[in-house]
């Protein structure tokens, strides 16, 4: 802080002590001068002694008297003069003492660190920014060594005194000092020297800028410039380059000292410089630049890519500038502008129409050519999301809603409702066309990728093709209700021949009338087998058919399916032999049923077509291939066996070139062998179809005159584990048993042929010849079983049945055994029979056997349930 003093040395005496010393030389010269003249004077003028020492008395009194009184006046004068010098003195002490204040008021005030230091180097002066700046007090610093000097700046600061007292100020000396916690501070140090009236230096004047954070931000700015990864550069308003940091270096090959002093302007790519001059007067004019791009030679010649924004300064008249080298970029965007050209090229090739459009404002950025052929209208007009859908659906109705559907199904996000197929559109002639548009969001880039395809050709196509499809069903339909017509037609009279024949053989006749029933009985055989197979080949063809798995003995199936045309073999004196392999489980799990079938068709065909020598069949396990029968099994995850059975006869084989078509529908090896042996060529067909649905297959090794070898293979599930049948124990006992049974059957003779065969079984047997009639009965009388023909005027079976199950029959128990009787012997038939709630189903003509067997089964399986 300033120290406000006084000077000793001010001259508070010098006007009065001028005066003092003045007085005496004025009074000896006038005493001198009178008593000289007044002597002269008086001898002059008097002669007489005693005049003249009167005179010289009076003149000495009057000397004295004068020279009082002038010494009263001027001594006056004096006292006044000094007066008024104490206070003219007093006014400039005043004044002094404000310019103090002032100026220590403006020192204090002062944002530099100000301080004074003597000739012996001791401070007498040291302002508040000092104090804030060091940390020192003036009371702590004042008249003392200057304490902010580090030891090993000695000699410099000693240096800076001697130049200051040599009266060579410093400014902007950059030098390092010391805070009183010891820290450091770098400083930018201006000093000058006092002077003193006489000329002499008396003290040094120092001013002191903290430059710590000043510098070390500049430093951090030069670390930024030297070590930035963009480039960086100064120029003045002609382009020269001034300054360029090392990033120009790394990515031009020119050193800083060669760019240095450089019109930037000989760098730039020639295509380039109109752009670069431009963008040079816009600096000028002083317009910031942002983005400009360029190329810039390099020192090897080639050019790189530069991308600089630029500022300028107009104050300094340079330009600061600072560059990304963005060649990378520059090729990605080369090769992604190939790209796309080559995209549109693929896709103005293709025969889709593909657009892309933008998803916040509809308008479309792409459609190849094709787009606009398909849709039938302009670029133009489908341009805009409005246009498109007022062009393509010009009803506003079905526009709105076709508009709302498919903006609800692109929001969804759902890939499987951005597609909508056979779309119809009108073209801008009026044509109305089928589309199937198909539309995908791309994730990130706010666009709408559609693609259109003309399908008003598949449109058509597909109508006529489901046209033609619901002919041939309703063809298909009608065909198989005339199987089942003409099955139902056949059955029912068959029925009465294969029951009459049957009942007539079970008495004591002569042989001849026992023949003639027994070549009516195979006769009536023989025509339901052509039936059955008529049947089977219509189940096929409308994919009804299914498998009933259960479990079965395949040694007793072989057997008694063998010992049965074993009959018919002898009678043809051929020799019939069957072997099934040891390593065969007794037990499997499949159709029998099924199987049964294949082996009847195969073992027929084999007795008809041999005249001598003999039929072999045998069953082995078959090692199939991974893609054979066994991958049912592996599929289902089941552990099964596959068998291969083999039936080779000494017939009189199939030709060469009829073995390709020896398993086709309505298919013999000649027309000449149909007459002779007889047959409808569909038993092998039949066989096929069923070896296939078995997991297998069916083929065929013949030679003509030697006989042939049919070879069949099927799968089979392993049982997991061997259950007993009670059902299957208790049949023949409850077959047996004397029952009360309902029979409803409409046609005369069928009735009466099953109720002779029930009555001869030992049941007691009430007919009916509709459902209605059977209810009534159901309602007075108990009954343990209904037989319940299907097809029946008044009320069906099937109706009947429902009755009875939902329990509407009082006194009826509703879960009575019902067993249907029916002519009708298509599959669907028989899952829909079983699915009205019938226990089970029984085709006619059925033999008297099969009906003890149904009547066994279905009365084992209640009692058993």
């Amino acid at each position: 802080m300033i120290r406000k003093t006084l000077s000793p040395d001010a001259p508070m005496f010098q006007p009065g002590s001028r005066y003092v010393l003045l007085i005496p030389a004025v009074y000896f010269l006038a005493a001198g001068a009178w008593i000289l003249f007044s002597d002269m004077a008086v001898e002059a003028l008097f002669r007489d002694p005693h005049t003249i020492s009167s005179m010289q008395t009076f003149k000495g009194w009057f000397f004295v008297v004068a020279t009082s009184l002038l010494l009263y006046a001027l001594l006056r004068r004096v006292e006044a003069g000094q007066r008024a010098h104490l206070d003219s003195l007093d006014a400039a002490r005043r004044e002094q003492a404000a310019a103090g204040d002032k100026l220590a008021s403006i020192v204090n005030a002062a944002p530099l660190a100000i301080y004074i230091l003597d000739r012996e180097g001791r401070v007498s002066l040291w302002n508040t920014a000092a104090e804030r700046l060091f940390g020192w007090t003036a009371d702590e610093v004042m008249g003392r060594p200057l304490p902010t000097l580090p030891p090993e700046r000695q000699l410099e600061f000693e240096a800076i005194l001697d130049r200051a007292f040599a009266k060579d100020p410093l400014a902007g000396l950059d030098v390092h000092r010391i805070r009183r916690d010891g820290s450091g501070v770098e400083l930018s140090l201006h000093t000058a020297p006092l002077v003193n009236g006489a000329g002499e230096v008396t003290g040094v004047l120092f001013m002191a800028t903290d430059m710590t954070t000043a510098r070390h931000l500049a430093r951090e700015r030069d670390r930024l410039f030297n070590h930035s990864m963009d480039l960086l550069g100064v120029t003045d308003y002609a382009g020269v380059l001034l300054q360029v940091n090392p990033a120009w270096t790394r990515t031009l090959g020119f050193s800083g000292q060669e760019l240095a002093g450089r019109p930037l302007v000989e760098l730039v790519h020639p295509d380039d410089l109109p752009a670069f001059l431009a963008m040079g007067e816009r600096l000028v004019e002083g317009s910031a630049v942002r983005n400009f791009e360029a190329r810039y030679r390099k020192k090897d010649g080639s050019y790189a890519w530069l991308s600089f924004a630029s500022l300028p300064l107009p104050e300094e008249q340079r330009i600061f500038s600072a560059g990304r080298d963005i060649s990378d970029r520059k090729l990605a965007e080369e090769e992604l502008l190939k790209r796309r050209r080559f995209m549109e090229t693929v896709l103005t090739s293709l025969p889709l129409g593909v657009s892309v459009r933008f998803m916040d404002t509809g308008l479309a950025t792409f459609q190849n050519p094709r787009y606009s052929e398909i849709l039938g209208w302009p670029p133009e007009a489908l341009a805009t999301l409005d246009g498109y859908f007022a062009s393509l659906f010009p009803d506003p109705r079905e526009r709105t809603a076709i508009r709302e559907r498919m903006l609800a199904d692109v929001q969804s996000g759902d890939p499987g409702r951005m597609v909508w197929k056979d779309l119809p559109i009108t073209t801008a002639t009026g044509e109305r066309r089928h589309v199937t548009l198909a539309s995908f969001p791309v994730p990130g880039h706010n666009v709408l990728v559609t693609t259109v395809q003309d399908t008003t050709f598949r449109t058509l196509a597909e109508k006529a093709m489901a046209t033609a499809r619901k002919q041939a069903e309703q063809a298909n339909q009608a065909k198989t209700q005339f199987l089942a017509n003409m099955s139902h037609e056949l059955r029912t009279p068959l029925n009465a021949i294969f029951g009459m024949s049957q009942l007539a053989q079970t008495g004591d006749l002569p042989p001849e009338q026992a023949e003639c029933w027994d070549i009516t009985f195979q006769s009536a055989k023989k025509l339901l087998s052509i039936v059955d197979n008529l049947i089977e080949l219509a189940n096929m063809e409308s994919g009804a058919v299914q498998l009933a798995v259960k479990e079965f003995e395949i040694r007793a199936l072989v057997d008694s399916l063998c010992r049965t045309h074993e009959v018919q073999a002898r009678l043809k004196n051929l020799d019939f032999t069957w072997r099934v392999a040891d390593d065969i489980n007794d037990i499997l799990v499949g159709d029998p049923f099924r199987l049964r079938q294949i082996l009847v068709n195969l073992l027929v065909n084999a007795i008809r077509f041999t005249m001598r020598g003999g039929i072999t069949l045998t069953v082995e396990r078959y090692e199939d291939p991974p893609d054979g029968p066994r991958r049912v099994f592996v599929e289902q995850g089941f552990s099964g066996e596959c068998l291969l059975f083999r039936i080779a006869d000494t017939g009189i084989g199939i030709p060469e070139d009829k073995l390709g078509s020896i398993f086709d529908s309505f298919s013999l090896a000649e027309d000449y062998l149909t007459k002779k042996y007889g047959g409808t060529g569909l038993g092998l067909s039949i066989a096929r179809q069923l070896a296939e649905l078995l997991g297998g297959s069916v083929w065929v090794e013949s030679t003509p005159g030697q006989g042939s070898v049919f070879s069949f293979t099927a799968a089979f599930w392993k049982p997991t584990c061997l259950i007993s049948s009670p059902a299957g124990e208790a049949s023949l006992q409850d077959a047996a048993t004397p029952l009360r049974v309902l029979l409803v059957e409409d046609d005369t003779s069928n009735r009466l042929t099953a109720a002779t065969m029930l009555r001869h079984m030992g049941h007691a047997v009430t007919e009916t010849v509709n459902g209605q009639e059977a209810l009534r009965a159901l309602a007075n009388d108990p009954y343990d079983l209904v037989l319940m023909d299907i097809q029946m005027p008044v009320m069906d079976g099937l109706t009947a049945a429902r009755h009875i199950r939902h329990g509407e029959i009082p006194g009826s128990v509703k879960n009575i055994p019902i067993v249907a009787l029916t002519a009708y012997a298509m599959e669907s038939d028989r899952e829909r029979f079983l699915s009205s709630g019938m226990d089970d189903f029984l085709a006619k003509p059925f033999e008297m056997q099969a009906l003890a067997d149904t009547v066994g089964r279905v009365m084992a399986k209640r009692r058993f349930n």
